[in-house]
């Protein structure tokens, strides 16, 4: 069975996962198909597919979503899913380009709207802060004769260093402007927290993984760490792919 550690509030004890791969995967990760994001069916059964797995939050009270960035190919339906899925925040973990290397797509539009597949991409907000650059879209589904709309916040974190993992002080941290709990904390319960860098699960995990720590503490004064990664991975696989080292004394 899996061994479970429970820390008790106060006490600062860091934990280290590796996943036996570096952390910038040439190849997709393989996504769990009794999780996996299905979009509609629109000319042949491969229509559903999508590099994107649901993850429950802690108690289930919170719904992510962890895909993989967009690349040229996939832009069309990563934007499907935002809408087909309701999605009405997305957390983007990485520059598009980091070190020389292409993370993901620039698939948003700044000053003119995009459309992507009958959907009409419009910003109409961008807020630049130190760490975070937060945009707000209105999607519009324009192949509908009712012209549906909907609004989506765009949290874009610019601030995270590959292979550093100090960094979770950053993102707890409200000095930094915008704490990363204020931005889930601003999201719907009842609606999906789309979050990606890259392969979707590194960076992706440690986020999923704080805020369910986090949560958790709160409620029973107690976090169960290696259980909640380990549930992550059951859901996503590769979820926490790296070293992370979580300081519990941040959480206090």
């Amino acid at each position: 069975g899996c061994c479970h550690l429970l820390v008790k509030r106060s006490t600062a004890v860091p934990f280290s996962l590796t996943a036996g791969e570096s952390q910038d995967i040439p190849q997709p990760i393989l996504t769990n198909d009794v999780s996996r994001v299905k979009l509609s069916i629109i000319n042949n059964p491969n229509d559903d597919y999508i590099n994107a797995n649901y993850i429950p939050g802690y108690k289930n009270l919170r719904a992510f979503i962890a895909a993989q960035g967009p690349l040229p190919t996939t832009v069309n339906d990563f934007w499907r899913m935002i809408w087909e899925k309701d999605v009405r925040a997305v957390v983007m973990l990485t520059k598009c380009v980091e070190v020389f290397k292409v993370k993901c797509e620039e698939y948003w539009p700044s000053s003119h709207p995009k459309q992507f597949n009958g959907l009409n991409v419009s910003q109409s907000q961008e807020d630049v802060l130190p760490e975070w650059t937060i945009r707000d879209f209105e999607v519009t589904n324009v192949s509908s004769s009712t012209n549906q709309s909907h609004l989506v916040r765009h949290f874009h974190f610019t601030a995270w260093p590959d292979h550093d993992t100090p960094i979770l002080q950053t993102l707890l941290n409200k000095r930094c402007g915008l704490p990363i709990m204020s931005v889930l904390d601003a999201v719907p319960l009842l609606t999906h927290v789309l979050t990606f860098r890259s392969a979707g699960v590194g960076r992706t995990g440690t986020l999923i993984a704080l805020d369910r720590a986090i949560r958790q503490i709160d409620a029973e004064d107690q976090v169960d760490v290696l259980g909640i990664v380990r549930n992550l991975r059951m859901h996503r696989n590769l979820m926490v792919q790296t070293e992370v080292s979580l300081g519990l004394h941040l959480l206090t």
